[in-house]
């Protein structure tokens, strides 16, 4: 038998709770074997000021999982050709780990523009997709699919990196929504202040 990963991608701009907690729901319920945080790589669109390097979110993502033998952090998409198709990755993963049976892990709001996505319907062909509840989103009824597994008890993922990014540049408390040692190392690295 294969064994299960699920494969959550997301910039992790930083790491925070919400992430965590939907990684460790998802492996509490035996949905998968291990979980995988796909860090995306640094879109050269953006500012340094808006993303915190690779290196940095890879580091800040291993303190978030504290050595979970379930949760591994992935930096495959670094060597990928960009703009890094999530289609491209999971070929590359299915080729480099034929013993492992991937799933996808994304929120309501991706669900809901899914079919905008490169080769969709090949994703869907091949892979299970995990969706977790976000905030005034909901699923348009020809997204229901059986590779589609709502989980409906998921925790409420009410947690944004780009309103923790603002508190952090406001200097307001933003620590209580980080796994512990994320503030810690963002403060001694100076990540997310604007320079003005």
């Amino acid at each position: 038998m294969k064994q299960k990963a699920g494969l959550y991608f997301g910039s992790f701009n930083p790491v925070h709770s919400g992430h965590i907690s939907i990684a460790t729901y998802i492996l509490e319920v035996e949905i998968c074997d291990n979980l995988w945080f796909v860090i995306s790589p640094q879109n050269p669109l953006k500012s340094p000021i808006d993303i915190a390097g690779e290196v940095h979110r890879m580091n800040m993502l291993n303190i978030a999982i504290n050595n979970n033998p379930r949760m591994k952090v992935c930096d495959i998409e670094f060597s990928l050709s960009k703009p890094s198709y999530t289609i491209n990755t999971l070929n590359t993963l299915k080729n480099l780990h034929p013993d492992i049976d991937f799933s996808l892990i994304m929120g309501m709001d991706n669900l809901q523009i899914f079919k905008q996505w490169k080769s969709w319907e090949k994703i869907l062909q091949n892979h299970n997709i995990l969706v977790y509840p976000r905030n005034k989103t909901n699923v348009k009824p020809d997204l229901q699919h059986h590779h589609i597994i709502v989980m409906h008890k998921a925790p409420l993922l009410d947690i944004s990196s780009t309103n923790i990014r603002k508190l952090i540049d406001k200097g307001e408390q933003y620590e209580q929504y980080l796994p512990p040692g994320i503030a810690e190392y963002i403060e001694e690295n100076k990540l997310y202040k604007k320079i003005l």
